[in-house]
């Protein structure tokens, strides 16, 4: 027999915070070209992102991991290497 599932006060509660949050969260921004735009870019032993942002809203986001051949590679390389394959994506170029 299978038990069923007790949603009870604390998930009710918890699960409300949930929609809350994910309701208030930072939704992409259109760009405003007549304001300058930032580019922040994070390279990992394992992985690369991008952000461009602008008036601290986030505009768009790429994330990578990155392949092996590559996680060899000194931190700088990897972060040009993140400037590089962000332009290239279309999901990311089409904002830039």
């Amino acid at each position: 027999m299978k038990r069923q599932f007790a949603f009870g006060f604390y998930a009710r509660a918890a699960f409300h915070n949930l929609k809350q949050v994910i309701r208030e969260s930072s939704t992409l921004a259109l760009p405003n070209f007549t304001k300058p735009l930032i580019m922040e870019i994070d390279a990992s032993s394992t992985s690369i992102g991008v952000i461009l942002s602008q008036n601290y809203h986030p505009i768009a986001f790429f994330s990578k991991k990155l392949p092996l051949r590559m996680q060899k590679q000194f931190g700088y390389t990897r972060k040009s290497n993140a400037m590089t394959k962000s332009h290239s994506l279309p999901s990311f170029s089409i904002i830039c």
